[in-house]
């Protein structure tokens, strides 16, 4: 079952928000979250 992207951000207990002036560590730093087990970014 899919669910869709309202379901998820319900679901979710965290909510990060990256920001950065370089485009590598902001990639560096999502992968880590994806791989953390965040969802939603």
């Amino acid at each position: 079952m899919n669910k869709n992207l309202i379901d998820i951000i319900k679901e979710e207990k965290i909510f990060p928000i990256l920001r950065c002036n370089d485009c590598q560590v902001a990639i560096d730093t999502a992968k880590a979250l994806i791989d953390g087990g965040v969802k939603v970014l």
